[in-house]
């Protein structure tokens, strides 16, 4: 776990976490037991100079 924050009054939690892989994360949330009381959302990302190192590999935009 990289960082957990709590944003108050709606017991809303934002977690930015490293793993292998999405599965692996959802796995170790669900053995964790937080699915029972929690809605989950799991989002990768993608470092900013990693977009900007194959910017050149995009399609074209159509506008």
């Amino acid at each position: 776990m990289l960082s957990l924050d709590h944003f108050d009054p709606e017991h809303f939690l934002v977690g930015m976490f490293e793993a292998e892989n999405s599965e692996v994360l959802r796995d170790f949330l669900m053995e964790a037991g937080l699915m029972a009381w929690n809605d989950l959302k799991i989002n990768s990302i993608t470092p900013a100079k990693d977009l900007m190192d194959n910017i050149d590999q995009a399609p074209p935009t159509i506008f």
